[in-house]
């Protein structure tokens, strides 16, 4: 203090530790800081130019500093300012005069202009270049499992070979939506040659219902990439035509007519606003009337074929069927016995909500062993999924009473097959058991209501 009443600043700041470290090369060695003209700027009782009268009765000190380092930097002031008295610090500021520099924007449109002409011929001479036949594929009318075809011709016409790739776009987990699929999806062109690629949609079960509620539509953008060169996009567009695959249980129950007469927007509103219970709709049918119709014709015509679900379908009377159960309805559907029952487990498969629902999944599989306990779950379905469980559970009943060898073979099989179908696990759980187990505690459940 005697030191700061004397005004002897240069040889307080000797003992200042910031000076002294800095003079030794030790921090801040490449900053520069302007001569300390102003007092110790900490610590003052709070309000007043006193420094601290408190117990610890702090040391005088420079705690509040301004370095810089740089070019074309003129410091022009250096201070404190004891006149602001809310803090127990005393701010300090500094004023620079700081050149910077500028740009001609003339000359570096010009040198950019030429920069950028230069860049265009290496890349036309060296960079792999390739043309497509076309970057819009209009697929038209998608319909639910019938192949959609479409080739793209990609051409080398530059100098070099090409290595192209489709890749994803960012965020998005591939390079392709699912419902699409690409042949080849990378290849190797030699300059002169071609390659057709082609580019297939195939709608399956599982990716129906998105499709059938407006929540995916058949658009995408494909990103070609050439190794070393450039990105060309492509667009895929096309139509869904809703089917009844892939349409809720509810929602079926609330149509008296067939798909195809009811409007797109209609079957996406039904759709959003579906209620699990199915107590907040009136309902013309206690069971879909496509479910109605499949079953129906099997028990016409397939209860006496010992082979029903263990010969697959043909591929085109299921999609007359599909067509039939989507434009009409009709007791006598095309195709044989074996494309109506496996299109019935297309149909159960592309359920957007199983036939056992979701929020029932686990309890099922818990009491899969206790027969009471399962047939109790039963009672708390929604209706319309009830009706269905009890209706199929009735059909295979039905099948077996007529099975004259090896019913238990034809039980254990069926049993199987309906519970990895109508027991699916919610999107996104982990299995808490193994798989052999898992399926073993499905079948298991669907046994107790087919049994004798």
């Amino acid at each position: 203090m005697l030191l700061l009443n004397k005004e002897k600043l240069q040889k307080l700041l000797e003992y200042d530790q910031l000076y002294k470290q800095k003079k030794k090369g030790m921090v801040f060695t490449s900053y520069t800081e302007a001569e300390l003209t102003f007092p110790p700027t900490y610590k003052f009782d709070t309000g007043t130019d006193v420094y601290d009268t408190s117990e610890k009765c702090r040391v005088p000190a420079w705690c509040d500093r301004i370095l810089w380092r740089g070019g074309q930097i003129k410091q022009l002031s250096y201070q404190s300012h004891p006149s602001l008295k809310i803090s127990d610090h005393k701010p300090v500021s500094a004023l620079f005069d700081i050149g910077v520099k500028i740009i001609d924007v003339i000359k570096f449109k010009k040198v950019y202009e030429d920069l950028m002409k230069r860049l265009d011929k290496l890349e036309n001479e060296y960079l792999p270049q390739v043309t497509l036949d076309r970057v819009e594929i209009d697929y038209g009318e998608v319909t639910f499992v019938e192949p959609a075809i479409q080739y793209l011709i990609v051409a080398n016409t530059g100098q070099v070979p090409v290595e192209f790739e489709f890749i994803k776009k960012l965020n998005d987990t591939g390079y392709c939506k699912q419902w699409l699929s690409i042949t080849p999806y990378k290849d190797y062109i030699m300059p002169g040659e071609k390659r057709d690629v082609k580019l297939e949609i195939y709608v399956s079960p599982i990716m129906a219902a998105k499709l059938n509620a407006g929540e995916d539509k058949i658009e995408d953008i494909l990103v070609l990439h050439l190794m070393g060169g450039k990105d060309l996009f492509v667009t895929i567009s096309g139509v869904y035509v809703p089917s009844c695959f892939g349409m809720s249980l509810q929602a079926l129950c609330q149509l008296p007519s067939p798909l195809r007469d009811v409007p797109v927007a209609n079957i996406i509103q039904l759709e959003s606003h579906n209620e699990t219970d199915g107590s907040q709709h009136e309902r013309p049918y206690d069971i879909p009337k496509e479910v109605y119709s499949m079953l129906n014709h099997l028990y016409e015509y397939g209860v006496h074929d010992g082979t029903i679900f263990q010969q697959p379908g043909l591929h085109s009377e299921i999609l007359a069927i599909r067509n039939a159960l989507d434009t009409a309805i009709t007791d006598k559907l095309p195709g044989s016995v074996h494309s109506v029952a496996e299109a019935l487990l297309m149909f159960l498969e592309a359920l957007p909500d199983p036939v056992v629902p979701y929020q029932f999944y686990q309890r099922c599989i818990d009491c899969a062993q206790e027969v009471a306990a399962c047939e109790q779950i039963v009672t708390e379905f929604p209706s319309c999924h009830g009706n269905v469980f009890r209706y199929l559970m009735a059909f295979i009943r039905t099948l077996l009473y007529f099975v004259n060898t090896n019913r238990s073979d034809v039980l254990d099989s069926l049993a199987m097959m309906f519970g990895r179908i109508l027991l699916r696990p919610p999107q996104g759980i982990k299995p808490t058991l193994p798989t052999r187990l898992l399926d073993n505690r499905k079948a298991t459940f669907i046994t107790n209501f087919v049994s004798e």
